[in-house]
């Protein structure tokens, strides 16, 4: 009878430490008996997850083999405590296999044999990499937001509800040339800016607090009593308590002044060339029947010469012109490749049964062709479309007197 109670109870025990084993490779917190010199002789999967090994290869490897040299001394100390009923809890970073830091919240309990004699520890690790990461953020972010304000050259600046300053960068109050933030606190935009300025800003101010519709990238022209001008780009949003109450502004601007004034000589080039281009675009003149006209006006280059040479000869073609005047009375100077291409341009009109006539050939062109020894032959030039026009219409005379008298 005593047997069969033996063996029962052996059984039971044998369940109930198959449970509790079943219980401790299932959870989720690291749990792990440490010998007294510190090494791994149990590590349920989790304890082993957290350092980045198997159970296999954590068995065996002393503690302080994952963990950084300064972490070293004060983990041993801690954990070896020979003080019975005296559980430590403590924070410790290891280095995982990859050398990834890992920050763990370690709860150990000392476990003694006999009296009072020191055998190693029972120690669960709770993972607290996010915590730790989260509060470096906030103390990295804390100083990131100090090392803006005191170094960024945008204006950033907090109102209250009354549009009036209660925190601003170090350039804001260098932009308003006055000694130290302090000298911006409590002030509005119109102790800064002229009314031209400061009644827009202020109501746009309370429109986003009324509304807590943000204001994104509006270009700002701010008016200063000396009668300078600056231009800004600013980005205003509502303020919140914890409550969710609209309680001021948050406002970042940029200096645009340069940018603005870049725009404009931007805009005004582009005008200057729309029109110079609208002069080099003249169309070629059917000025009488068979009798057509180039003029060239404004600045030339290859590219252009090479329009007005395909555009004049489409047009000869096309009208079966007898007579081409190229008039280049309208541009000053022409380099090498223009002014080859341009007697290239007469020559081929005479090559499809026209004849060219050039005009306007000033000092430097004319020495450009010299210098280049173009062949002039057979190329009729003229001092100007007038005298051009008036070589075409004797021309034609004589042509119509010679029909009537053959």
């Amino acid at each position: 009878m005593a047997k069969n109670n033996d063996k029962k109870e052996i059984e039971r025990l044998r369940r109930e430490n198959k449970e509790y084993k079943k219980l401790i490779e299932e959870m989720s917190e690291g749990f792990a008996y440490l010998e007294g010199d510190l090494t791994f002789s149990f590590a349920n999967p989790a304890c082993a997850g957290l350092f980045d090994v198997s159970e296999n290869e954590i068995m065996g490897r002393n503690l302080l083999e994952f963990l950084p040299v300064e972490s070293k001394k004060n983990v041993k100390k801690e954990i070896k405590s020979k003080k019975k009923d005296k559980k430590n809890i403590f924070e410790m970073e290891l280095r995982t296999e990859d050398d990834k830091k890992r920050y763990l919240l370690v709860r150990s309990n000392p476990h003694f044999e006999g009296k009072n004699k020191f055998a190693g520890s029972f120690v669960f690790f709770y993972d607290i990499t996010k915590r730790v990461r989260i509060e470096e953020e906030l103390i990295f972010e804390k100083g990131l937001l100090n090392s803006l304000l005191n170094t960024i050259p945008d204006h950033i600046y907090y109102k209250d509800k009354k549009s009036r300053f209660i925190k601003v960068s170090k350039s804001m109050a260098d932009w308003f040339n006055v000694k130290g933030v302090d000298g911006v606190m409590g002030k509005t935009d119109f102790d800064f800016f002229t009314e031209e300025h400061a009644r827009p800003a202020f109501e746009d101010e309370q429109k986003i607090m009324e509304t807590g519709k943000p204001i994104e990238g509006k270009v700002e022209k701010e008016t200063h009593p000396d009668g300078k001008v600056t231009w800004v780009s600013t980005t205003k949003v509502p303020r919140y308590d914890k409550n969710g109450k609209i309680i001021g502004i948050l406002g970042i601007s940029r200096d645009a002044t340069e940018s603005k004034l870049w725009e404009e000589q931007r805009e005004e080039k582009l005008e200057a060339q729309r029109e110079e281009l609208l002069e080099l675009s003249t169309p070629v003149i059917d000025v009488w029947e068979g009798v057509l006209t180039v003029p060239i006006l404004g600045s030339l280059d290859s590219e252009r010469a090479s329009r007005v040479s395909e555009a004049l000869l489409t047009k000869v073609v096309e009208k079966r012109a007898g007579i081409a005047i190229i008039d280049i009375s309208g541009i000053s100077a022409v380099d090498s490749a223009v002014a080859d291409r341009l007697i290239r341009t007469a020559k081929a009109v005479r090559l499809v049964g026209a004849e060219a006539i050039l005009t306007g050939v000033g000092v430097e062109i004319a020495q450009t062709i010299a210098d280049l020894g173009i062949d002039m032959e057979g190329l009729k030039t003229m001092s100007n479309l007038k005298d051009a026009l008036k070589y075409v219409i004797s021309r034609n005379k004589k042509s119509i007197e010679k029909e009537k008298n053959g």
